[in-house]
């Protein structure tokens, strides 16, 4: 089933996936699901990749990426061949607040939306963001899926007991009692 994807966020301190996207014919189907189950660690991997781009959009120095937390991402679509955006949705702890700075990146475009247009810079995704974002969007499409963070209940492999087993130093295996 295609999907379009329009959020895809995660809140940590409610520890809840948040996602939005249409799906069916035309892409007429709207549908939202909110949920506790905590996703895979794939998905708080790919999410978490986005902080660089906070800061390379954002113009911050580099090393204020590990105070950043990505919350998630909003995919907007646009002119004729339906042109993919994104703006990245971020908070930053801060030294002398008790709450963070709330950031929201300018959209970014996958290409332009007129192809006879030069490329500018200013408002195009690097290809690393593209990439990030397909890989996201994966991620999502998992979780919508049902694959989460505890995946299966009896992941191990159980071992059979046998009817007998070998004694260190025996030649045969040792005999269970019989019923009588």
């Amino acid at each position: 089933m295609d999907r379009r994807f329009t959020k895809i966020k995660f809140d940590p301190k409610k520890g809840m996936v948040h996602l939005e996207y249409k799906s069916g014919k035309q892409l007429l189907d709207e549908y939202t699901m909110k949920c506790t189950e905590a996703p895979h660690p794939n998905f708080l991997k790919s999410l978490e990749v986005f902080k660089t781009h906070v800061t390379d959009i954002c113009e911050l120095p580099a090393e204020y990426a590990e105070r950043i937390i990505v919350r998630g991402i909003s995919l907007n679509y646009g002119g004729e061949d339906d042109v993919m955006g994104c703006v990245i949705i971020a908070g930053m702890e801060l030294q002398n607040s008790n709450a963070p700075l709330n950031l929201n990146t300018p959209n970014k475009i996958e290409c332009m939306y007129n192809p006879d247009m030069p490329d500018d810079e200013k408002v195009l995704m690097s290809a690393d963001m593209r990439d990030d974002i397909e890989e996201l969007i994966h991620e999502a499409n998992l979780y919508v899926e049902g694959e989460r963070a505890q995946t299966s209940l009896f992941a191990e492999e159980v071992k059979e007991p046998q009817d007998a087993e070998l004694i260190e130093g025996a030649d045969e295996p040792m005999a269970l009692p019989q019923a009588v």
